[in-house]
């Protein structure tokens, strides 16, 4: 005796049925059976039966994980905030506002041995990083399309260009901005698109360990072992993998 598990797979619905059979095929018994109906519109059937790729459940599903996405980026932006005020370096409002360039030569400076920054500088600087993780690989980059391994190839590019230099992403952004700032009479503005540039993960990750190492440890108010203790949490706040 076996126990046979049938699936009918439609277009809006999906229909099941759990089974005894005997070793020769014959069904014995009916365990359990259902079906469940997917959500779908005429448009949203006539364009899957035209073979598309994305159902409605998988935009439901992506539109999921943007939200949480999202959620999980305010969680980790109020604990970083709150560990900042803990240890006095909490940016005021001016620093919060800082033009996009100053903000960028701000975050270079941080990585760069030499340059002196408060340590409201210094936290406006891990405020900044904690906006934005990079690009991290997953699993269904493997079988994905051209397009999207385009994109994984340009994201790797990128980032052995800035190891080839030396640089860390601030460094690279600050660079880049001053020598392609126009100004006219309206202003000054900026024709390289940071929004364009993405990095791993792991070019973020070095830029915080190089800004922690080069600013955040000279300073003698943090360096009692408590301290020490909450700028390490600060890490996994900033760069925490889910």
């Amino acid at each position: 005796m076996k126990l046979v598990l049938g699936l009918d797979l439609g277009v809006g619905s999906v229909g099941w049925a759990l089974i005894f059979i005997t070793d020769s095929g014959e069904p014995i018994k009916i365990l359990a059976l259902g079906e469940r109906i997917v959500s779908m519109d005429s448009n949203n059937s006539n364009e899957f039966s035209a073979g598309a790729t994305c159902t409605l459940n998988q935009k439901k599903t992506k539109a999921k994980s943007v939200r949480k996405g999202y959620s999980r980026y305010v969680q980790r932006r109020d604990a970083l905030t709150a560990e900042l005020r803990h240890i006095g370096m909490m940016p005021d409002e001016t620093l919060i506002k800082l033009p996009v360039l100053d903000l960028w030569q701000l975050r270079a400076n941080a990585a760069t041995e030499g340059k002196k920054l408060s340590l409201a500088e210094i936290g406006r600087v891990l405020y900044h990083i904690n906006q934005r993780r990079g690009y991290k690989h997953g699993k269904s980059d493997v079988s994905s399309d051209n397009k999207q391994k385009g994109y994984v190839k340009a994201v790797n590019e990128r980032y052995c260009m800035i190891q080839e230099r030396q640089q860390t992403i601030g460094q690279y952004f600050a660079l880049k901005l001053k020598e392609t700032a126009v100004t006219t009479e309206k202003g000054t503005f900026y024709t390289f698109r940071i929004k364009d540039q993405v990095f791993p993960r792991e070019a973020y990750e070095e830029e915080f360990v190089v800004a922690y190492s080069t600013k955040v440890l000279k300073f003698k108010q943090i360096t009692t072992l408590l301290n020490v203790v909450i700028c390490l949490m600060m890490l996994l706040l900033i760069v925490q993998r889910y």
